[in-house]
């Protein structure tokens, strides 16, 4: 009688097995599509489907929605890493409905999304379309008198930088010179895709970090070094970026320059 009783209660709190019908999935061609089990149809309870997306070394991995997205609240989740598995950097973790869908972009040539399903009502789920390119360069030691510094394309055309960026500029003027940099265009996503301006001569050596639509003030080092980096998140927007100029000058023309 009791060996019955455990029985009936460890098969009444058995955890369901995941489904196994897109288990795992490595994409390795430059653009494909991915979806849901039975898209546009319902899909199943208890799914586990991960794809992996692999691009060549240098390479970037794109993907954006097709039509809506509809899970159930809560419980169904899509996950995107930034790499190859689960324990890699989440770059966006959606449940839900969703209107508003952003282009992700990762970091790395490699991304892991993951779509789970509990048991309870089923929706439509999701499609998708992912794509490769080759990332841009950005940054850099920057020694002439005078020069410029963008984010990358600017001006781009579509009209927007790289998602997913970090471009660091390392300024040096002679040891009897500092630095002056003036930006004359600016427009990053806000509170998102910043720019730090750093002054190693400082005792608090962050300057700024700005982000949004309005053009910072000028900054003129203390010393002859200062390192500008451009950091963008992973979604896509259509806003431009910015551009700004720099020269080395003698410490005592400092004042006449900036009058």
């Amino acid at each position: 009688m009791w060996h019955l009783l455990v029985a009936y209660i460890i098969v009444a709190i058995a955890v369901p097995h995941f489904s196994k019908g897109c288990e795992y999935v490595i994409l390795t061609e430059p653009n494909g599509y991915i979806n849901s089990p039975y898209y546009p149809g319902e899909y199943e309870d208890y799914a586990d489907c991960r794809w992996l997306i692999q691009a060549p070394e240098q390479y970037r991995i794109i993907v954006y929605f097709m039509g809506n997205f509809t899970t159930q609240t809560g419980f169904d989740r899509l996950t995107f890493y930034d790499g190859a598995t689960t324990t890699s950097a989440v770059m966006l973790d959606w449940s839900g409905h969703e209107y508003f869908y952003p282009w992700i972009t990762s970091k790395t040539n490699r991304m892991l999304i993951q779509f789970t399903s509990l048991r309870g009502q089923s929706e439509t789920g999701f499609k998708l379309r992912y794509y490769t390119e080759k990332k841009q360069e950005c940054g850099g030691f920057l020694f002439f008198p005078s020069g410029t510094i963008s984010s990358p394309g600017f001006p781009a055309d579509p009209n927007y930088y790289d998602n997913n960026v970090d471009c660091v500029w390392d300024i040096e003027a002679p040891v009897n010179q500092i630095i002056i940099l003036q930006f004359s265009n600016f427009r990053t996503e806000p509170g998102r895709d910043t720019v730090t301006v750093i002054d190693p001569a400082l005792t608090n050596p962050i300057v700024m970090i700005h982000s949004g639509m309005i053009i910072p003030p000028v900054t003129v080092s203390q010393g002859n070094k200062l390192t500008v980096r451009f950091q963008s998140d992973a979604y896509m927007h259509d806003i431009p970026g910015f551009i700004a100029q720099y020269s080395m000058v003698d410490q005592f023309l400092e004042n006449s320059l900036l009058a």
